[in-house]
């Protein structure tokens, strides 16, 4: 775990990776935002297309933590602020909201996932729930 204190502009946060990574795969600032990714290895087609080019989400998911104050900001930064480039789920806690949000992500689509719009959608299965509970409670600590 690595702390980042910028002098100059945003956040203390948390950033969990390894030495010399500058970007994030999981953290939490002192603004108590917090960020998480999951690969995906076999998209549907709700993903549409991939693209290499474009901001690395590593890159994005610092920004949210060093720079965001809101999960509305937040949501903004990932649906209409940034160039997306691989297929992901990505998920954004508020701890002050007490809001968390998941993303299915992509080059083509940024949808933005509630405990009411969970996705896929399949009657068949057992039924929904939601597991943002245990990740609210991680966002009520502090750094």
């Amino acid at each position: 775990m690595i702390v980042y204190h910028p002098t100059k502009s945003g956040h203390a946060f948390a950033n969990v990776g390894f030495a010399g990574w500058i970007g994030s795969f999981s953290g939490m600032s002192s603004k108590q935002m917090a960020i998480s990714e999951i690969g995906v290895s076999y998209p549907d087609d709700t993903f549409g297309k991939e693209s290499r080019i474009g901001n690395p989400f590593t890159f994005l998911l610092r920004d949210i933590l060093q720079f965001d104050n809101s999960i509305d900001e937040s949501i903004q930064r990932i649906t209409e602020k940034t160039k997306r480039t691989c297929n992901l789920i990505l998920g954004v806690g508020d701890g002050k909201m007490n809001k968390f949000r998941s993303f299915q992500y992509s080059h083509s689509v940024a949808t933005v996932i509630s405990p009411t719009t969970l996705i896929p959608k399949n009657d068949t299965w057992h039924p929904q729930f939601c597991i943002c509970i245990l990740c609210l409670n991680l966002l009520s600590l502090h750094l």
